[in-house]
C-alpha cells in the first residue's frame, strides 16, 4: 500500500489520505458551501481513481455547514463510484442538519451512511438506515 496525502486549497478543510490497506477516507472539516462543493467533487474522484479496489469514504464528521451543491457532489461522486463499481460511502454526525438533509434528499439511496470509520470499514449498517449494497456486489 502506498502512503499518500493530498491537501485542498486550504489544508485546514480538506484532507485526503490512505488510512489503511482498505480505505482512503477524503477528511473535510469546517463549512461546505459555495466552491467547496467543486472542490469536495475533484479530491473524491481523485481518490476513486487511486482507490484499487479499497472503499473510499467522504469523511463529513467535522463538516460545520454546507449548501445544496455539496450534496450534489456526492451524489455525482455515488453515481461515479457505482459505474466503475468501486465502494463509496460516507461518515456524518448523528442527527446533525447534514444528515438530515442526507436523508430528505434520498442520498442515502446512492451510498451507505456511517456514523463512525470502523462501521464503515465493517459493512456494519446503523440502526435505521437503509442498507445500501456495495458497488462490487451489484456486478
Amino acid at each position: 500500500m502506498s502512503s499518500a496525502l493530498r491537501v485542498g486549497l486550504s489544508a485546514t478543510w480538506l484532507t485526503t489520505e490512505d488510512v489503511s490497506e482498505d480505505a482512503v477516507v477524503v477528511r473535510v472539516n469546517g463549512g461546505l458551501s459555495d466552491y467547496r462543493g467543486t472542490e469536495l467533487w475533484s479530491d473524491l474522484e481523485w481518490a476513486l481513481e487511486r482507490a484499487e479496489g479499497r472503499l473510499v469514504v467522504a469523511d463529513l464528521l467535522g463538516v460545520t455547514g454546507f449548501d445544496i451543491y455539496a450534496l450534489d457532489s456526492l451524489a455525482q461522486v455515488a453515481r461515479a463510484s457505482r459505474r466503475r463499481h468501486l465502494d463509496f460511502c460516507a461518515l456524518m454526525r448523528p442527527a446533525s442538519a447534514l444528515e438530515q438533509y442526507a436523508f430528505s434528499c434520498e442520498l442515502d439511496r446512492l451510498l451507505p451512511i456511517y456514523y463512525s470509520l470502523s462501521n464503515a470499514l465493517a459493512g456494519i449498517p446503523e440502526p435505521g438506515h437503509r442498507i445500501v449494497m456495495a458497488s462490487r456486489a451489484l456486478g
